[in-house]
């Protein structure tokens, strides 16, 4: 019990760091007060550029992993990496350092997917950056990556056999970026969605 205490408190904590918020700041920027506000490697390119935003994603990526081989080290496969691994995604969304208030979880959510099943992973971003280069929506190819995560697994399973417990990761992480994108949602209905290569304004301004 100690050790999945452990795996859960500590794949939340590595989840929840804010990395967007501090490569934000060595470009002198608070990210929290730019575009949608949010800690992800989407308002961090449109806020600090290319450069920053990479620097992001790869920072969330190593959580994530280092969430799920904590797990495995700690505990052992299955329903620990799946825990860890939902957790990791739920700290980044969810930040105690920031006031409950990070980033969307697609690239967290991606790395964890990645670790479990690499060609599920592969066929997600391959999908979601058809959608985002015809639509040049960033949101949309997110909630696309998302829809497709436990579609994906599920396929896969059934397919070559393996841990069938790892769908549940896929539905979890699904819904809770579907959640996160909530206010994305409301603005690609009306119309008003901001695309990519938009520059960011202060947040509230638009």
């Amino acid at each position: 019990m100690t050790r999945i205490l452990g795996t859960a408190v500590g794949a939340f904590m590595l989840g929840a760091v804010p990395s967007g918020y501090v490569v934000g700041r060595l470009w002198g920027k608070d990210i929290r007060l730019w575009g949608s506000g949010r800690m992800g490697g989407t308002n961090v390119f449109r806020t600090c550029g290319p450069v920053a935003a990479a620097l992001t994603v790869i920072a969330d990526v190593l959580k994530a992993v280092a969430a799920v081989w904590l797990a495995t080290w700690l505990v052992g496969t299955g329903w620990s990496q799946v825990l860890a691994g939902s957790l990791a995604v739920l700290g980044h969304i969810y930040t105690p350092f920031l006031n409950w208030r990070g980033g969307r979880g697609v690239a967290t959510a991606i790395a964890v997917l990645a670790v479990f099943c690499p060609l599920c992973a592969a066929a997600v971003l391959v999908a979601a950056g058809v959608v985002m280069v015809a639509s040049r929506y960033v949101s949309l190819a997110s909630l696309t990556a998302a829809t497709l995560m436990p579609v994906a697994l599920l396929l896969y399973y059934l397919t070559f056999g393996g841990d069938y417990v790892r769908i549940t990761y896929g539905v979890f992480a699904c819904l809770a970026i579907w959640i996160a994108h909530r206010d994305n949602v409301q603005r690609l209905i009306q119309g008003t969605e901001r695309r990519l290569g938009e520059k960011a304004t202060p947040a509230g301004s638009s």
